[in-house]
């Protein structure tokens, strides 16, 4: 297959190895391509000038091996015998590789029986002929030659035939089926089959024949699920070699969705485990903190799901039919992480990242430095590598967009990543050469990193009115950049118009980015049921593409809509997938805010450095749970209320005076909510009343409401929150005004409340969301998990905290690792800050 890069990569590897004498012992398992793979090493040989001798099995269990060994040297023998002898073969193959170099390669070694193993080793033995022994991971046969070297004196390499890429899988398409495969369904493929070209081979061809996939517009496309009862004889063949124990448990860790390797611990015994592991029945990622567990091939998992009764289960999906009776809360129903998506990502972006290298290397300049920052952005050891792109010189020549825009990206890290925000500021403002009618991108880069740091109010909104002789990517990026500075001010009618004039002039930049501002607008509205429409429809488009930077805007306003209706399983879902991916959701882009709530506190967040020019009162962004304080605040709602209380109202009181109104109005309603305060609720009267939020007047209608147990204004204000996605909020409001109503006798709008309760409750499955208001998230700590913390955050080792809490050392340890996994932290000293 032409453009295989990694195998062509690999067949050179073992070219060199012989080439200095060594012998190969080729380890590949079944559905990995071990004969294509086999027959292009022996032509690669044959092209470097070897003479090749391939050995292949028996085709049937029952043949000698032997009599396969005779057959496959008098077919390469190149001169008379005629004798059906082993060692009259033997003789002739002597004769060959006396004369020219040659190398023997043995398809399937562990099948070779004593006297064959014996003919081969005495043609090593007297002219030192180079082997590459093939054989099955999955083989449970007893060697001949436990040892292997063929060769006597000399150690065997081992080398794995590789898997394929999501490129190679492109290409295989394209040779198999006469045509490409659009994108999305190439990563089906690859994600289903682990990229064993066996397997992708059979799964394209039924597929094709069975109508799962068809043309459409010159190009592959999946119309259906990728799994066919046909496929079930391949993952028999798969488990063939498994004991009846290997196998329970493979089963076991399939149908459980045991995403970690400690869960699987948890499931099957380690030695089982390992024992899967070593012949890559499962394989371990190894992302952030925690080890994520896959079953190999993903299509083995399938079959357990499709085929065996003990694995069916009602599948919980991203987005399912608008008939759905809650259509918001099926769509934000996210699975469980998938270590096979993590290992797509990670290979997407090393895929990007060394792409844009090569092409920067090749020809450094604003254009290519772009392409390779842009790359890097999604890589979290580049820091070092981005300053030095940065800084160079080259980086700064080209087009008046690409110089610009590495400009505006400079900016950005320097403020985001290192904490600098008035040399961000200053360079900027400063005045440059060479943008010429690019040089308004800086104004919009601007703008958007006040946004990020939460200081509306240095915005300066003239400086991004339009004007029609610009580029139409600066004009789009100015109305993104009004978008975001109106609704941080609360102000969502008009910011809806700036985002919809940013798609209009300019439809091909930004797509994630305004998506994310658009769903967050549609909240400010009060449409939430709109809001999930962009925002998982985005989310859906990113996983799929595997674009990790539209997954970070995207994932962090997913991640408010789970909060706002109190999806404590789904939230815990999103937080593992970014846990495992290495970023912390961001909006609009910066790593230094994000949705730090559901996943862990900015200290926490990869790349956040601050330097010494950091402005320290700029921490919090200008959207609601873009605080570290936030985060903090939920955790102890539940048990401190207070506390959180106060901490939310700091954040509120700190953003108003920094004209970001919106997250200023929403921090204050929650802090009222959990401590009602008549003084500050006449306060956020009038913060409200400079937005135009349907949702935060549903909001403080509500707290009104509350306060002057007004049955009929809690009933409206019922149903105008409902409309917001607070169901939580809804339902508490019906129940008190329920109360008040059966004090009153009021039988009208007793009915009222029952016909509205029974609709809702129609709609809203019990127990898909959080019933308590102050849940603090999925961040529920027991109160020994809390008490554990504590000790912590006081400095105690965990045989101190032992000894005080009269626990065993093993005990704490676990509660300590639970703590951490649902605060979200990675650290015990990240855990203790957050505890201090």
């Amino acid at each position: 297959m032409k453009g295989a890069v990694g195998r062509e990569q690999r067949i050179s590897t073992v070219v060199a190895y012989l080439a200095h004498g060594l012998d190969v012992d080729l380890v590949g398992r079944l559905g990995s391509g071990r004969t294509v793979f086999v027959t292009q090493l022996a032509d690669a040989l044959r092209e470097a000038g070897w003479q090749c001798l391939v050995l292949r099995p028996p085709d049937t269990a029952e043949a000698q091996h032997v009599h396969a060994l005779s057959e496959a040297l008098r077919a390469a023998r190149t001169a008379g015998g005629g004798q059906d002898r082993p060692r009259s073969e033997m003789s002739a193959v002597e004769s060959m590789v006396a004369a020219r170099q040659t190398v023997v390669l043995i398809d399937d070694w562990f099948r070779l029986d004593v006297e064959s193993w014996a003919a081969l080793s005495s043609v090593s033995a007297r002219f030192r002929v180079p082997f590459v022994a093939v054989h099955d991971l999955l083989h449970r046969g007893t060697r001949p030659n436990a040892r292997l070297p063929l060769s006597p004196g000399k150690t065997p390499v081992t080398v794995r035939i590789p898997h394929f890429s999501i490129e190679e899988t492109r290409e295989l398409a394209h040779e198999l089926l006469g045509a490409a495969m659009e994108p999305r369904t190439v990563t089906r493929f690859y994600a289903k089959s682990g990229g064993m070209p066996g397997i992708l081979t059979t799964m394209m061809i039924v597929a094709r024949v069975e109508g799962l996939i068809t043309l459409r517009d010159g190009a592959w496309v999946a119309i259906a699920d990728l799994w066919s009862p046909s496929f079930e004889g391949i993952v028999r063949r798969q488990l063939a070699s498994l004991t009846a124990e290997e196998s329970d448990a493979l089963t076991l860790v399939s149908t459980s969705r045991a995403v970690h390797r400690q869960g699987a611990l948890e499931l099957v015994p380690a030695r089982v485990l390992d024992a899967l592991e070593s012949r890559e029945f499962v394989r371990v990622e190894a992302r952030s903190a925690r080890e994520w567990l896959t079953v190999h091939p993903p299509l083995i998992a399938e079959y357990f799901r499709h085929v065996d009764r003990r694995a069916r289960r009602d599948p919980i999906v991203l987005a399912t039919a608008p008939e759905a009776r809650d259509r918001s809360a099926a769509m934000l129903q996210l699975e469980p992480v998938d270590p096979v998506f993590l290992r797509l990502i990670g290979e997407r972006v090393q895929e990007r990242v060394q792409g844009a290298r090569s092409a920067w290397d090749e020809s450094p300049s604003a254009e290519t430095a772009l392409r390779y920052l842009e790359a890097m952005r999604v890589d979290t050891g580049a820091h070092t590598t981005v300053d030095s792109v940065v800084n160079d010189p080259r980086a700064h020549s080209g087009s008046e967009q690409a110089v610009a825009e590495v400009r505006s990206w400079q900016a950005w890290w320097m403020a985001s990543v290192h904490g600098d925000v008035r040399a961000a500021l200053a360079l900027l403002d400063s005045g440059a050469t060479g943008h010429g009618a690019y040089e308004r991108l800086a104004d919009a880069t601007r703008a958007l990193l006040l946004v990020d740091l939460g200081r509306i109010d240095d915005v300066d909104m003239g400086t991004l009115g339009d004007h029609d002789l610009l580029p139409p990517r600066v004009r789009a990026e100015l109305a993104i950049a009004r978008g975001a500075v109106l609704a941080a001010g609360g102000l969502f009618p008009e910011a809806q118009s700036a985002l919809g004039f940013a798609r209009e002039v300019d439809v091909t930049r930004q797509v994630a980015h305004v998506a994310a501002l658009t769903a967050l607008v549609h909240l400010g509205e009060g449409d939430f049921d709109a809001a999930a429409d962009v925002a998982v429809g985005e989310f859906e488009r990113a996983r799929e593409d595997l674009d990790v930077p539209a997954l970070w805007a995207s994932g962090y306003m997913v991640g408010v809509l789970l909060h706002i209706r109190g999806y404590l399983s789904p939230l815990q879902h999103l937080a593992d997938t970014f846990q495992g991916i290495g970023h912390t959701p961001a909006f609009p882009r910066s790593p230094r805010c994000g949705l730090m709530t559901a996943l862990a506190p900015l200290s926490a967040v990869s790349g956040w450095s601050p330097g010494d020019g950091n402005d320290d009162e700029s921490r919090d962004g200008a959207f609601p749970l873009m605080s570290a304080g936030w985060a903090s605040a939920e955790i102890i709602a539940r048990d401190d209320p207070g506390a959180a209380s106060e901490i939310l109202w700091g954040i509120a009181d700190t953003a108003r005076d920094r004209g970001a109104t919106y997250l200023a109005c929403a921090a204050g309603q929650r802090a009222v909510q959990l401590v009602p305060d008549a003084a500050r609720s006449e306060r956020l009267r009038g913060w409200v009343a400079d937005t135009d939020s349907a949702s935060l007047r549903a909001g403080q209608d509500l707290i009104d409401a509350l306060a002057s147990k007004d049955a009929t204004a809690l009933t409206d204000a019922a149903e105008a929150v409902i409309a917001t996605g607070r169901v939580t909020q809804a339902l508490h409001a019906l129940t008190v005004a329920a109360q008040l109503v059966d004090g009153a006798g009021d039988g009208h709008e007793r009915e009222r409340i029952g016909a509205l309760r029974a609709r809702w409750e129609t709609r809203f499955d019990a127990g898909s969301f959080d019933d308590q208001e102050s849940a603090g998230l999925f961040r529920k700590l027991t109160g020994r998990e809390r008490e554990v913390s504590a000790n912590v955050a006081e400095g105690l080792t965990n045989q101190q905290i032992a000894e005080r809490l009269h626990l065993s050392v093993r005990t704490v340890e676990n509660h300590i690792h639970r703590s951490m996994r649902k605060v979200g932290v990675t650290s015990r000293q990240q855990l203790a800050r957050l505890f201090d």
